[in-house]
C-alpha cells in the first residue's frame, strides 16, 4: 500500500513539475511575441488600443461630468454595444448610471447635475425630436461609434 502511495505521489509531482515548466516556458515565449508592442505604453493607451471607441466615448463622457453627476444613457440601437453598460459603470464610477429606453418614458426629475448621454453608431437615421434636443450638447465622433452629451 505504501509503495502505491508513494508512487501516485511521485507522478502528482513529477506532473506538477511539468505544468510548472511549461508554464513558464509559454510566458516566456509570449513576452516576445504576443505583448511587444504594450510593453512600453501607459495603461490608458493599452486601454485604448484594446476598446477603441468605446473606450475613448466613455473617456469623454467621464471628462465632461462631475463625479456626482446622474448620467441616463439612451442607446436607440442596442447591439452596437450590449457590454455598453459594464463600461459605462466601471468607467464613470462614481457617478450613477441608468439607462433609458425612450425619452419621453423616463424622463428624468431635474435637480442637480444630471446629463443625458446619447450613444450610436455612425450609420443610425435619427427623427428630427430626438435630434433638437441633442442638438446643445458636446459632441464626441469616433471611428465607428459617436455620441453626444447634454447637461439637463
Amino acid at each position: 500500500m505504501k509503495k502505491i502511495i508513494s508512487y501516485i505521489f511521485a507522478i502528482f509531482v513529477i506532473g506538477w513539475f511539468s505544468l510548472s515548466f511549461f508554464r513558464m516556458a509559454n510566458n516566456i515565449f509570449r513576452l516576445f511575441t504576443d505583448e511587444i508592442g504594450l510593453v512600453h505604453i501607459s495603461d490608458l493607451q493599452k486601454k485604448e488600443q484594446m476598446f477603441g471607441d468605446r473606450f475613448r466615448f466613455w473617456t469623454f463622457v467621464e471628462k465632461y461630468t462631475p463625479s456626482d453627476a446622474s448620467v441616463y444613457v439612451y442607446m436607440p440601437e442596442y447591439d452596437i454595444d450590449p457590454s455598453a453598460f459594464y463600461y459605462s459603470l466601471y468607467n464613470l464610477y462614481p457617478r450613477k448610471i441608468k439607462f433609458v429606453k425612450d425619452l419621453d418614458q423616463e424622463s428624468p426629475q431635474i435637480e442637480g447635475n444630471q446629463y443625458y448621454v446619447l450613444y450610436f453608431s455612425n450609420h443610425h437615421i435619427f427623427d428630427s425630436k430626438i435630434l433638437e434636443f441633442f442638438k446643445k450638447g458636446k459632441k464626441y465622433e469616433g471611428e465607428i461609434l459617436s455620441g453626444i452629451l447634454v447637461k439637463l
